[in-house]
């Protein structure tokens, strides 16, 4: 099955926040439906409103509107929005497969490398820190030492989402994302230069 990534060209984010969830949400029903005009016979083709539905349902809530409610209820108070209730986020989740049965592969990607972000995890090949302006480690073996290694994000990834996804989703995600790696923890330290007073 080609599983294109309905969220390739999509804005990045790397906190979850209500609003952004709602708009992936709303991305998964229209490359579901997308996909379903391609692939299937006229009777069993969705809308967009009907995938939004199937997401509610398979979440467990009676209809669309009442999820949406509950998602925009669960950002903390103006001025903190940039994280959600972690329960409803997974509960959702927990749903897509059945919802969106094509489209959560890419969203499950995009949700991957966005929890790598948050760790401040990212491809080497995009590191904004390059090697030689990091700060020496004190010695091999050190902490600070392995932070400039490669990550591995398959352990990371299963233990996200072994509550969430299928074994197929998550191979998919591992799969995909070591293709696009190698991934390394970005959290070093820069080199700065300066001069003490009176060395002018």
């Amino acid at each position: 099955m080609n599983r294109a990534d309905p969220f390739l060209n999509t804005p990045s984010y790397v906190h979850l926040n209500p609003k952004a969830f709602l708009e992936d949400l709303s991305r998964l029903a229209k490359a579901e439906r997308t996909h379903a005009k391609q692939n299937r016979p006229i009777g069993e083709r969705m809308g967009h409103s009907q995938c939004l539905e199937r997401i509610a349902k398979y979440s467990g809530y009676s209809h669309w509107g009442k999820l949406r409610e509950v998602i925009l209820a669960s950002g903390p108070p103006s001025g903190t929005s940039f994280l959600m209730d972690q329960s409803i986020y997974q509960r959702v989740c927990q749903g897509l497969e059945k919802a969106v049965p094509f489209a959560v592969y890419g969203y499950a990607v995009r949700d991957a490398r966005r929890q790598l972000a948050e760790l401040e995890i990212e491809r080497a090949a995009d590191c904004r820190i390059p090697p030689e302006e990091r700060m020496p480690p004190p010695y091999p073996g050190s902490q600070a030492y392995a932070n400039h290694d490669e990550v591995a994000i398959a352990p990371k990834i299963e233990e996200w989402y072994q509550a969430v996804f299928s074994s197929a989703v998550i191979h998919h995600v591992v799969h995909t994302l070591e293709q696009e790696g190698p991934w390394v923890d970005n959290q070093g330290d820069l080199i700065f230069e300066f001069e003490l007073p009176g060395e002018m």
